[in-house]
């Protein structure tokens, strides 16, 4: 990048549509300026549907993880349920399959999607 032309005024910068261009697309720089304010900042709507799929992801991951944790809880409590009341019967491992079926759905959970709104 050039340094910009400052002939036309010594306090105000000039720079061509070029430089403008290569320091948006720099994310450090993009960053710095909306930190100090003088570009504007982006919603919490506009930056989900820019990074839709990470979104979408990031739910679906914890989603995963508090239903992974919830068959922990289920194979632990149908172990002691079943150990107290039925001599020799452990049915914890057919829960927590049960369970972990569910959070591993063939196709990808459409609400999860933000572009839909849903």
């Amino acid at each position: 990048m050039t340094a910009p032309d400052t002939s036309a005024a010594p306090y105000a910068p000039r720079y061509t549509l070029g430089d403008v261009l290569h320091m948006l697309s720099d994310p450090n720089a993009v960053h710095a300026n909306l930190r100090r304010g003088t570009i504007a900042r982006p919603s919490w709507a506009q930056i989900v549907h820019t990074y839709a799929a990470e979104h979408a992801t990031a739910l679906a991951a914890a989603r995963n993880d508090a239903l992974r944790e919830a068959a922990e809880v289920a194979r632990n409590a149908a172990y002691y349920a079943t150990a107290e009341r039925r001599e020799g019967l452990d049915l914890s491992e057919q829960v927590a399959e049960a369970i972990l079926a569910l959070i591993t759905p063939e196709t990808p959970d459409a609400s999860l999607n933000p572009s839909t709104g849903e």
